[in-house]
């Protein structure tokens, strides 16, 4: 039974564990940002890993099968885009609070938003990671306002539990990482009842601003000994198009193949360039916006 539980720690982790947690607590690492003048006119994508993921979540740093460097080098974005990635402790059996991470966060986001002023802003983003870029969507509109949202135009999820897992509740017995209490079943986890509350109210009142939408992957393969991680109900809670793959959790975000380019890295790159392209499927500009004010504020040049 343990060595079941510490599996689906592993599982649940949706990576193998990093190595001694690093300073600060969040990591914002810049692969790709070219000079532009301010506001920026290029769109920012910003990629999060799940619980106990890191840069290993999207690949092998080292080889080409890696998404930022796959966004860097794709002829059909790479005059568009800046790529950046947003790292946080997390470990196997232990992990600071959501809240303490989605707190810095906050700082190292704003901090890029304020300086750079971008007018589109993508987050693809994997587990519990798309649950961070939720919640930072909700701080962005409390403390800025609906033009600041405005600023965020899509956010691609990849197996993101927004009504939880299962396998957390299972999960916690043996770890101490904190993180673990905001992937508890819906039933039972406030916080995550309130955040999908909240972003249903906010997309009700955010009508008027350029749109914000959520497209949403699933898995459709067991973890072996472990079964589906994130059900296709949590998965795409609230996106606007759903699509499933045929890989299990652990290998969603994953790179295998550059020709034929992989599906999933496919699928997601291109829901930006449909961004891009302000395409009605994707990133629609709403005609004669009526967005209530609220904006980043400007930096002194």
């Amino acid at each position: 039974m343990l060595a079941r539980l510490a599996a689906a720690i592993a599982s649940l982790c949706f990576l193998s564990c990093g190595l001694a947690a690093a300073q600060p607590i969040v990591r914002l690492t810049t692969h790709r940002a070219l000079a532009c003048e301010i506001p920026c006119k290029r769109i920012a994508v910003i990629l999060i890993h799940g619980i106990t993921g890191s840069k290993e979540t999207w690949g092998n740093p080292d080889s080409n099968l890696y998404w930022p460097k796959m966004l860097a080098t794709d002829a059909t974005l790479s005059n568009e885009i800046d790529i950046y990635q947003i790292d946080y402790d997390s470990r196997r059996f232990s992990g600071p609070p959501a809240i303490a991470i989605e707190e810095a966060l906050e700082k190292q986001l704003d901090q890029l938003v304020l300086k750079k002023q971008y007018s589109k802003i993508v987050f693809i983003a994997h587990s519990l990671g798309g649950i961070f870029a939720r919640t930072y969507l909700l701080h962005v509109k409390l403390k800025y306002g609906h033009t600041a949202l405005s600023r965020f135009r899509l956010v691609v999820t990849l197996g993101t539990p927004n009504e939880g897992a299962d396998l957390a509740t299972m999960a916690r017995w043996i770890s101490g990482n904190q993180q673990l209490r905001v992937l508890l079943p819906v039933q039972v986890n406030d916080f995550q009842q309130l955040v999908n509350k909240s972003i249903g109210e906010i997309q009700a009142k955010h009508v008027g601003c350029a749109s914000l939408r959520a497209f949403a992957a699933f898995e459709m393969k067991p973890v072996a000994g472990l079964g589906i991680i994130v059900s296709e109900q949590s998965a795409t809670k609230d996106a606007f198009a759903k699509i499933g793959f045929e890989r299990d959790h652990l290998q969603l975000p994953k790179p295998v193949s550059l020709d034929p380019t992989d599906p999933v890295y496919d699928w997601a790159a291109g829901l930006v360039r449909e961004c891009v392209r302000n395409a009605d499927n994707v990133c629609p500009v709403t005609r004669n916006l009526s967005c209530p004010t609220g904006d980043f504020p400007r930096i002194p040049n």
